[in-house]
């Protein structure tokens, strides 16, 4: 009982839940929410401003939302502050697999491959977007996309893949502290495997979509969105492997990526919109149609120029065409 108790409190200075680091990230990681979501806001409420629509706001608010639940969840489950029994904060499958994993990183990833999607359609098939446009449309792609992993937290919930697990103390609380423990790794050996399947859904389309030159093509900013959700992939992998969540400075390291990546990818999409909309709406609209307007004539000339050559090219042989028959006739 003894030995097993000094290990618990080893274990417990090493993790060193809510110190000075934890809680000054924390607080900065929140003051940087306060804009995000007032941000996301502005673009509900104008979310029928062409600038604004043109870049799908359910999609982009869908994006942030599971950019935020995957922040949130990052913090609790490194332990950022600590966890005692019978609280909402040691309800481990919700916080690790369905809110980290699946409606956090899962859902934000799925949203940027939903952009290129819509840039495929758009720009490559040149079909047109309305259809893809509403709610009903991007619900059910994203449920799609997210139907394996929503398995495998189900079937990791219900096996009880992961438990809260208290500290033992020599006085009696009424609320232990503790952490949550993998009780059967085999679960999150097939949830972790799950989300490479995602990255070349994303890099299929980023492939096709590599050489479109077009004034409104968001490929490059998405790219990068996907570039650092992999990088934090890794990151995770290596976290998880050699155990550096447990200590302040590594825990603070992997909440300040993820917010970093959520936070960069939300703005270098959507803060020259939304400044706009704030501060310059009108001047911004018509410079946006003046543009839009001047690239689809720019699109059409060249699509006609296309086909006049196109159409010259095949009269000229079968103009050739002609005059070989002719010949043979004559021969």
């Amino acid at each position: 009982m003894d030995s097993r108790l000094s290990r618990e409190s080893i274990a417990d200075r090493e993790r060193n839940s809510g110190s000075v680091r934890d809680y000054v990230v924390v607080i900065l990681i929140a003051v940087a929410c306060v804009p995000f979501i007032v941000a996301n806001f502005v673009i509900i409420i104008n979310c029928n401003f062409k600038p604004v629509k043109t870049r799908n706001a359910s999609l982009t608010v869908m994006s942030s939302l599971g950019g935020l639940i995957w922040l949130g969840a990052t913090i609790v489950v490194n332990d950022h502050f600590e966890r005692r029994e019978h609280t909402v904060w040691t309800i481990c499958p919700l916080w690790t697999f369905w809110l980290q994993a699946c409606f956090g990183f899962a859902l934000w990833l799925n949203c940027m491959t939903l952009h290129l999607v819509r840039l495929y359609i758009l720009l490559i098939r040149k079909k047109n977007l309305d259809k893809r446009n509403n709610v009903e449309w991007i619900t059910t792609r994203l449920l799609l996309l997210l139907s394996p992993t929503i398995v495998a937290c189900i079937c990791a919930t219900a096996f009880r893949a992961i438990r809260f697990k208290a500290q033992l103390s020599p006085v009696k609380e009424a609320h232990r502290k503790g952490d949550c423990e993998i009780q059967k790794s085999v679960f999150s050996a097939i949830l972790i495997s799950l989300l490479p399947l995602y990255f070349v859904i994303f890099l299929g389309f980023a492939f096709k979509l590599r050489n479109i030159m077009a004034q409104y093509n968001e490929f490059r900013q998405i790219r990068n969105g996907g570039i650092m959700s992999l990088f934090l992939y890794l990151l995770y992998l290596v976290t998880l492997q050699t155990k550096l969540y447990i200590q302040p400075v590594g825990r603070c390291f992997i909440a300040l990526s993820v917010a970093g990546a959520v936070f960069y990818y939300f703005w270098a999409r959507n803060g020259e919109i939304v400044y706009n909309v704030l501060f310059n709406k009108l001047e911004y609209e018509k410079k946006f149609l003046d543009d839009l307007n001047r690239s689809s004539y720019r699109q059409r000339s060249k699509y006609q120029n296309t086909y006049i050559w196109e159409l010259l090219r095949k009269r000229s042989k079968l103009r050739k065409g002609i005059m070989w028959i002719k010949s043979v006739r004559f021969i």
